[in-house]
């Protein structure tokens, strides 16, 4: 069975452009113009990736995420997509449980590798993955540990660079390689995956 979608955005032109990439893409796309409709049909939908925008009426995307949570937690990955969205709503969306957040335009290949990374981690979080995440961090080489260390503390590629000896190219190519071995879209998500993680964990891990 193919993988599905909830697609949960206000706008007819945005919900239809979401629609037809990700039919295109082999998905089962199941798409709502408001947080309601899809909570009202929830039950009837098989558990799918729900990729909901940030700022829409009455309920919102954090709205969503805290009934989602309430309902069903870590059972319904989530992307959260915004027009805009300031540092403190990245927060706040980070903190509410989302994957990742992508900021409007962004390309179909950056959605649809949010939503991959998004049920690559439902997978290894679910009750059936024996470690989760802490499994998938410990996989990473020791240097690849350090670069993510550096890159979710905020550096960018050349201080991360500058502070490992390395070259920023090197640092963008180990950036790639723990966002796919993480199942991470983005840095942002990926901070949110380690997030969870005992910080004496990591600090062993990396020395």
């Amino acid at each position: 069975m193919n993988a599905s979608v909830v697609l949960v955005d206000d706008d007819p032109a945005v919900l239809a452009s979401l629609e037809a990439l990700f039919e295109a893409s082999g998905y089962v796309v199941h798409g709502f113009s408001s947080a309601a409709a899809f909570l009202a049909r929830m039950s009837d939908l098989p558990v799918s990736c729900v990729v909901t925008d940030l700022r829409m009426p009455m309920m919102d995307g954090l709205g969503l995420l805290a009934t989602l949570n309430a309902r069903a937690p870590a059972a319904w990955p989530v992307v959260v997509i915004s027009g805009y969205a300031g540092v403190a709503d990245a927060v706040r969306v980070m903190q509410a449980g989302a994957h990742d957040l992508l900021l409007k335009p962004f390309s179909p290949g950056q959605l649809l590798a949010a939503v991959q990374g998004a049920w690559a981690r439902r997978t290894v979080n679910s009750p059936e993955a024996v470690d989760g995440v802490p499994a998938l961090y410990a996989a990473l080489t020791a240097r690849e540990k350090q670069v993510a260390e550096h890159l979710v503390a905020g550096a960018n590629s050349r201080a991360c660079a500058e502070a490992l000896g390395i070259s920023p190219r090197t640092v963008d190519v180990f950036r790639g390689r723990i966002l796919r071995k993480m199942g991470c879209a983005t840095t942002t998500a990926l901070s949110g995956a380690l997030a969870g993680l005992q910080p004496r964990t990591r600090a062993a891990a990396c020395s």
